[in-house]
């Protein structure tokens, strides 16, 4: 059995197209459930990301967006975050 999977890393930054964006990655991919999604979700209060919380394929690192640094910044968070929490 192939046991390899295909990594993808977003830094989002109050992306209003970040969720039609993963649902469609999800539903095109030839085996969906390969996928290993790590984001940097910088949002305000008024932003969710609900409808991705069935994944279990999807890491989110949780940012008020007032917190951000900027777009390498949100990217190097989610490389700490795979050296410490495995996510792959």
């Amino acid at each position: 059995m192939n046991d390899e999977t295909i990594f993808v890393q977003i830094a989002s930054y109050r992306d209003p197209e970040l969720v039609p964006t993963i649902l469609d990655m999800f539903e095109t991919a030839d085996h969906p459930e390969k996928l290993r999604v790590c984001i940097c979700w910088q949002h305000d209060e008024h932003e969710n990301l609900n409808v991705l919380k069935n994944y279990s394929n999807i890491k989110i690192i949780d940012v008020p967006y007032y917190e951000s640094k900027g777009a390498c910044w949100a990217r190097n968070q989610i490389q700490r975050y795979l050296l410490h929490q495995n996510c792959r």
